[in-house]
């Protein structure tokens, strides 16, 4: 008190604004070591994070102390406060983003491509100054480059002949190989079905002017050949890649069940681009990354950032998955919720705005002379998870005693693999906390006082509140029990995977992160491909 006493009267307005928000900041700190440390590195940054406080907002607070500028400049100095519970999601304002090392896409090509493919091509000129059969063996199918959305391609063909006419020349060779580079748009993208079950996504190579920049290598002796040839095939590599079937260019697949896909139509993209970038991993050695972004819930695109953050992309893990917080929260969670709480009639809304799901339900419980309701469900997304927050009305002692007061517990969500390699979503709560206020009329008050009971009456709430506290998490254990021992049925798609990169075998969950939505890492096997990546 003595301290508050020194205190300027500006300094009290601040010091009361502060206050308000002492028992958020005590919870927070308490809740993790780690942010005991957070607190003491940066505490203005740590008191937004556990506030949820904006910057313009705590300026205002902060007026008191003078117009600002300092604190201003502060932040304009790059020392600005980069929530770790912002509300923008790991996709940066796409739903799902599914990112993958190129590595794995050539093993996809690689195992789709297989032996090669034998074809036969007629190249004609319009003045007829060349006119010769080309036959080739295409063996390999590969991306080398990417660079934001332009992607750069490798084919190579060997046991190539070419006999006939070339710039009015008779020919009849044999080559020994060819290889032919070329750019495409990663944003040529189209959308097909398969009986109402697969979304597929085709890198659109057939699309007119989808190849750019085709450069053709031809090893021959020849000088003529090789410079008459190669001018030749680059004018008709569209010819050849016409030719070829559409499977090498598959992207990717989201496989679906038609029948929870009829309450699922919000896993089916409205809108979806490509993008790739290095990344300078932990070794700084770069690993060169594609990924798709999905867009499932609206159409608008405009002013969105495609690059990859190196944050959210793991140094020992092949591929991630980040989906937002409004599809988790809004969508994913909601599934979780209807089947734990074995009622498909609940009303839940999500709050874009304010980034939280509203469970409309109330569960009664009637225990150690306690007559509770637990109510006003709501889940947010926080730092390492999701909390669950509720509040309890009640009454102990046949009416005699009100009870008031709110708590929350932690969702967890965990993914584990069976030895077919899919993966179950499991979910489970934890580290229930319960702030209650006991309501005792003033007459009992009287009464205990009169009869020298005053010691007794705190030891009576406590035993009040422990049981309340230990009854409510009972029974909000007991709703996730079920899912938490045979995981999540009805999810439409596999959560850990909402896009299955072709003849995937299965996938090795390495970590699960929840901050700012949720985001899976995974490494991958290719099917028949003995090389884990």
């Amino acid at each position: 008190m003595e301290q508050l006493e020194k205190l300027t009267a500006e300094q009290k307005k601040i010091y009361e604004s502060l206050m308000v928000y002492d028992s958020v900041m005590t919870r927070w700190i308490d809740a993790e070591e780690e942010n005991r440390v957070k607190f003491r590195n940066n505490p203005l940054k740590a008191f937004l994070c556990a506030t949820g406080m904006g910057k313009e907002e705590f300026q205002a607070m902060m007026s008191p102390l003078g117009d600002g500028k300092a604190l201003q400049t502060y932040m304009e100095d790059g020392n600005d406060f980069e929530l770790e519970e912002a509300k923008t999601s790991y996709t940066n304002g796409w739903d799902v983003a599914n990112q993958v090392a190129l590595n794995m896409i050539n093993l996809v090509l690689k195992k789709i491509v297989g032996d090669g493919f034998w074809e036969s091509y007629t190249f004609t000129q319009d003045d007829k100054s060349s006119d010769i059969i080309f036959k080739a063996h295409i063996e390999t199918m590969e991306v080398v480059e990417i660079n934001d959305t332009e992607a750069t391609m490798r084919m190579v063909m060997k046991e190539c002949t070419a006999s006939g006419k070339l710039e009015r020349t008779d020919v009849d060779v044999t080559i020994g190989e060819i290889e032919v580079r070329f750019d495409v748009n990663l944003e040529e993208v189209s959308f097909e079905t398969e009986s109402g079950k697969t979304l597929d996504l085709y890198l659109d190579l057939k699309k007119k002017d989808a190849i750019q920049d085709p450069i053709v290598e031809v090893q021959i002796d020849s000088r003529f050949i090789k410079y008459a040839l190669e001018g030749l095939l680059a004018d008709g590599i569209g010819k050849i890649i016409n030719s070829l079937p559409m499977e090498p260019y598959k992207i990717c697949s989201v496989e679906m069940d038609e029948e929870k896909l009829q309450k699922a139509d919000w896993i089916i993209p409205d809108y979806a681009s490509f993008s790739g970038t290095k990344v300078t991993m932990e070794d700084a050695e770069d690993k060169k990354i594609m990924a798709v972004f999905l867009k499932t819930l609206d159409k608008e695109v405009s002013g969105l950032n495609l690059d990859i953050l190196k944050e959210i992309v793991d140094y020992d893990a092949e591929g991630t998955v980040g989906i937002a917080e409004r599809l988790t929260l809004g969508h994913i969670i909601p599934i979780i919720l209807t089947q734990a709480l074995d009622d498909d009639t609940v009303s839940m809304y999500y709050d874009e705005d304010k980034n939280y799901l509203s469970i409309d339900k109330t569960v009664s419980i009637k225990q150690s002379g306690a007559d509770v309701k637990i109510k006003d469900l709501k889940v947010f997304s926080r730092e390492n998870g999701y909390h669950l927050t509720f509040n309890i009305d009640g009454n102990w002692g046949a009416g005699m005693i009100d009870i008031t007061g709110d708590g929350y517990c932690d969702i967890k969500l965990e993914f584990a693999k069976d030895e077919k390699g899919k993966a179950q979503l499991f979910a489970s709560v934890s580290n229930p906390i319960l702030n209650c206020s006991i309501d005792v009329p003033w007459w009992e008050y009287l009464l205990i006082f009169i009869a020298m009971l005053i010691p007794v009456i705190g030891q009576v709430i406590d035993v009040i509140i422990c049981t309340i506290l230990a009854v409510a998490m009972e029974v909000i254990s007991s709703v996730f029990s079920d899912i938490q021992e045979n995981g999540i049925d009805g999810l439409p798609v596999d959560v850990v995977l909402p896009i299955k990169w072709n003849d995937m075998k299965f996938v090795d969950i390495k970590s699960i992160h929840f901050s700012k939505g949720l985001k899976i890492s995974y490494s991958m096997k290719v099917a028949e491909e003995s090389e884990e990546q």
